[in-house]
């Protein structure tokens, strides 16, 4: 997707209504929307930032570290949150490198979710799964529900479904429960782990074939 040049934004007044809306979500978000899933809702945060930028330009907005250490602090997780105030207090007494940035700050997050899921200590995400396992498909739901607010934005002012670098909208990397296959509106949805895309997605395609990896 490329991003919109500042005039085309300033004389279409509804881009600004869309940005702001996007702002309003940004800085309300809590992490039980996305099942206290660290990486669902980096995806969302990510695909959110390139929809604000491709409407309004670069450099308009810049609470993103601010907004994204409240939703991370809404975790569950006393190791998680802990973490997440050490890094916080150094950024407030500006003890951070001066070009330190959102994707920094992302970055620390899921390495810590990581590490914490993989020690067994993300309980209330264990939780969540195992009753996700015995039929609930809610969460499910959330998600895409939430990338479809992104996703009918775009449409709207007149794009494609398609973010930078021809990546489609959230949604399609979006797999907390696990599910082998999805239904979309009257489309049917595999989850595909093959190496024929850049990672494991939603694939709506018959069939799909790996690349050849002996190049």
């Amino acid at each position: 997707m490329q991003l919109w040049h500042y005039i085309r934004t300033s004389v279409n007044p509804s881009t600004k209504v869309g940005a702001c809306a996007l702002k309003e979500q940004i800085e309300s978000a809590n992490l039980e929307k996305f099942g206290y899933d660290i990486k669902a809702y980096n995806i969302w945060l990510s695909d959110t930032r390139k929809e604000i930028i491709r409407q309004e330009g670069t450099g308009k907005y810049n609470e993103y570290i601010r907004y994204m250490f409240k939703t991370y602090l809404s975790s569950k997780n006393s190791e998680f949150n802990e973490t997440m105030k050490a890094i916080k207090r150094n950024w407030t007494q500006d003890l951070l490198d001066k070009d330190y940035s959102h994707t920094d700050l992302m970055s620390t997050a899921t390495k810590t979710y990581n590490n914490i899921v993989t020690d067994g200590g993300w309980e209330l995400a264990d939780k969540m799964t195992e009753s996700s396992q015995k039929g609930g498909t809610d969460m499910q739901t959330k998600f895409l529900a939430i990338a479809a607010q992104v996703e009918g934005l775009t449409k709207r002012n007149g794009e494609g479904a398609k973010t930078e670098g021809s990546e489609e909208v959230s949604w399609r990397y979006l797999n907390p429960n696990n599910e082998t296959h999805l239904t979309k509106g009257e489309r049917k949805y595999k989850w595909c782990t093959k190496n024929c895309h850049k990672k494991p997605m939603w694939c709506g395609r018959p069939n799909c074939l790996s690349r050849d990896n002996s190049r």
